[in-house]
């Protein structure tokens, strides 16, 4: 979690939506096999790269501290933020939690396929990303499937504006 707008310039943007929302513009960006939701006071960046140079509020480390529920808070902005990394093997469980997401106001994704996917008959990593705007803020569920390593990296962030 940035306290402000990241360029977008450093990133690879596989596919995005932008819409206004509390007088405010939004932008939802798959970068890769990772996400990036902002506007002009926050940026959300869920990536394993690092941002030398900009110092994040709210940071989690690759072990996540062993904790579920990160929270930010200031005089503009009530952030919240929970992450679950869980196996993946099924192709149903996959179709199942894209489904779930599919029903959300706003839906951004991508599919990364290669040959070695094919090869062995297992589905592609996928970046998919729900989000529904809120009375005064926005909810954003994500889902990241990593297929060479079998793991999901499931998320939901709340970010209310006061």
């Amino acid at each position: 979690m940035f306290r402000q707008a990241i360029g977008l310039e450093t990133f690879k943007v596989l596919s995005s939506s932008e819409f206004c929302h509390l007088d405010m513009t939004f932008g939802v960006y798959v970068i890769g096999a990772s996400h990036l939701v902002q506007c002009r006071l926050w940026t959300e960046l869920l990536s394993c790269s690092d941002m030398h140079l900009i110092s994040p509020v709210l940071s989690l480390g690759p072990d996540f501290n062993d904790e579920k529920l990160f929270s930010y808070q200031d005089s503009e902005l009530c952030y919240s933020f929970e992450i679950e990394i869980q196996p993946m093997g099924e192709l149903e469980e996959l179709e199942q939690i894209c489904s779930e997401l599919s029903n959300s106001k706003i839906i951004v994704n991508s599919e990364f396929s290669d040959k070695s996917d094919k090869e062995v008959n297992r589905p592609p990593p996928v970046t998919y990303l729900g989000v529904n705007p809120l009375d005064k803020g926005l909810e954003v569920r994500s889902f990241h499937y990593y297929s060479q390593e079998s793991f999901a990296v499931i998320s939901r962030s709340l970010m209310r504006i006061r």
